[in-house]
């Protein structure tokens, strides 16, 4: 498995952020473009707003909680799963499964030296 440096993702990333924008017709399939195969999951009239979904409410959040790098996941039964950092005085990655508007199970990393360790969301080194 080869392993990506923060230099090469950037690059990567600005290359990618440059063809959309150069080209931001091909997102919308209404242009007259063709359809890309980025998923548009609904009308923008569809949507509803839930308020907050994820609150900082555990005492290893640090009372300060982020997401907007990754879109939720949708679960059977109606359930998410959001993926989200802390962002007070410790940096911790973690996500967040329920349905909205009800009590979420928050599930933060466990981060090893070495192997992963044994639990649902387990980063290890090696």
């Amino acid at each position: 498995m080869s392993f990506i440096n923060r230099r090469t993702f950037l690059h990567q990333s600005l290359g990618t952020a440059a063809a959309f924008i150069a080209a931001p017709r091909m997102l919308h399939a209404d242009s007259g473009a063709p359809a890309t195969a980025i998923p548009q999951p609904c009308a923008p009239t569809a949507w509803r707003k839930h308020g907050i979904f994820v609150e900082a409410t555990k005492d290893w959040e640090g009372g300060q909680i982020q997401n907007f790098t990754c879109p939720p996941e949708p679960l059977a039964n109606d359930r998410w799963r959001l993926w989200y950092s802390t962002c007070g005085t410790q940096y911790r990655i973690a996500y967040a499964e329920g349905t909205p508007g009800s009590p979420m199970k928050k599930v933060p990393a466990q981060c090893t030296p070495g192997d992963a360790g044994d639990g649902p969301f387990a980063i290890g080194t090696a």
